[in-house]
């Protein structure tokens, strides 16, 4: 699964422990810079050698893994936290299963609100008529 920068994802080892609240994050672009990482490499390096992409959360940036990240999506009618994809049937801590409402919008697993990515086909000017 390919995850891209300025996607929200949920990492599956960065879970709630005591604090019932799920880490939300934002992948950001590793810099290129190495004076900037250590002063040999990049940090764009450091993530291709590491398998790893810099995550922006509440509380500062984490290098996670990017075979534990999943995207997720923020019902815009309730801001329920939605999954398409979770290891473990049973979502705990507020986060949803999203259901497929149709081939290109999703339905919140708590309010049932149907929404579609930025990027879906249903968004395309054809059909919202916005250029």
């Amino acid at each position: 699964m390919k995850i891209n920068v300025g996607e929200t994802v949920i990492c599956t080892y960065r879970q709630p422990n005591g604090t019932g609240k799920v880490h939300v994050g934002t992948v950001l672009a590793p810099g290129t810079d190495p004076a900037q990482w250590n002063g040999h490499n990049s940090e764009a390096h450091y993530c291709e050698s590491t398998g790893k992409l810099p995550v922006q959360y509440d509380w500062g940036v984490m290098h996670d893994t990017v075979k534990h990240l999943i995207p997720c999506y923020l019902c815009p009618a309730c801001g329920a936290i939605n999954v398409d994809a979770w290891e473990d049937e049973d979502l705990d801590y507020g986060v949803y299963h999203m259901p497929s409402a149709s081939a290109f919008d999703y339905q919140c697993g708590k309010c049932r609100t149907r929404f579609a990515g930025a990027d879906s086909p249903i968004m395309a000017e054809l059909y919202t008529h916005i250029p």
